[in-house]
């Protein structure tokens, strides 16, 4: 159960990097 919900926030941490590098590509452009 702890094994899964650290996996868990990995994965959401993951997320919050992929989305951050999408909107930083975003600003990029303009």
């Amino acid at each position: 159960m702890i094994n899964n919900a650290l996996g868990i926030g990995i994965q959401g941490i993951q997320d919050g990097m992929v989305g951050m590098e999408n909107a930083a590509r975003k600003i990029a452009r303009g």
